[in-house]
């Protein structure tokens, strides 16, 4: 029986080199993917970041202010033209509420002048008790008025907030224009 061995030391210093080549090369592969990534995704993410900075310069100062829609194709312009749709039914809102703030405050003092005028008038000096409960029954029905538009108002809040609890009926409209009349 003949046992005989030999050692590649040839082979193995090729291995070896192999081995520390093909390492090397996968840290550099790594090294040049991550960075080649991240430059990558710091180009295509360019435009969102551009938008969130836009969006940041908006305030209730500059709402007229609107994000740059680009090329107007991509999905990133669109979502720039939803965007300004959506401030634009904001600012319609905000103007419909300051001009319905200005117009209930109209509304609510015209009869707190009425009522504060006749109590005025009435204190200006002694009057008889029938004059004084003349007085008391106008003021009454101003209040009532004033009471009503409140209320009115409080429903018209109601309904912008949450438009479920409202209950729909059958209106007359020849009603309606009798009592506007």
């Amino acid at each position: 029986v003949v046992i005989a061995m030999a050692e590649d030391l040839y082979g193995k210093r090729k291995l070896n080199y192999l081995i520390w080549i093909l390492s090397v090369g996968f840290m550099i592969t790594i090294f040049i993917s991550f960075f080649a990534g991240r430059l990558y995704a710091t180009q295509a993410l360019r435009p969102i970041s551009d938008m969130v900075s836009q969006v940041d310069r908006i305030s209730f100062e500059n709402l007229k202010q609107r994000l740059d829609e680009g090329n107007r194709t991509d999905e990133i312009a669109r979502l720039a033209i939803t965007f300004n749709r959506m401030l634009d039914r904001l600012v319609s809102a905000l103007e419909m509420q300051k001009s319905f703030v200005s117009n209930a405050s109209h509304e609510l003092r015209t009869p707190l002048t009425s009522i504060t005028g006749q109590i005025e008038v009435a204190l200006m000096k002694p009057r008889p008790a029938e004059e004084y409960h003349a007085v008391l029954n106008s003021v009454l029905e101003d209040t009532r008025n004033l009471n009503a538009l409140s209320n009115g108002l409080l429903d018209m809040a109601k309904v912008s907030s949450d438009s479920s609890n409202i209950i729909m009926q059958p209106v007359r409209i020849d009603e309606i224009l009798w009592e506007a009349y």
